[in-house]
């Protein structure tokens, strides 16, 4: 593992680990399989966790970032997920501190 860029995701099959959101070498699911793919992922790896977590902050904040590979919609879509389940736990914290 080298240097790695965490304001580039690349979903290109074979960049793991570098890159948590590239699937294996040689994968060829459909959007639908990246998609299972990262979830369980997520489960179980921490830095994906922590760089989905940063990719959210950033599109939040209106701030950069890359998305390459063939599963860049899919990605997109995953972030908006995290961002729109952040948006309801911050409403319920607002409501519980009153």
């Amino acid at each position: 593992m080298g240097i790695i860029d965490i304001l580039t995701v690349d979903t290109t099959p074979g960049r793991y680990p570098d890159n948590p959101f590239s699937p294996p070498a040689g994968w060829d699911g459909d959007g639908e399989a990246f998609v299972q793919l990262l979830r369980e992922r997520f489960q179980r790896d921490p830095w994906l966790r922590q760089w989905l977590g940063i990719l959210a902050f950033r599109k939040r904040r209106g701030d950069s970032y890359t998305i390459i590979g063939p599963w860049k919609q899919d990605m997109e879509a995953i972030i908006a997920s995290v961002i729109s389940r952040l948006a309801v736990l911050e409403t319920m914290e607002e409501d519980a501190n009153g």
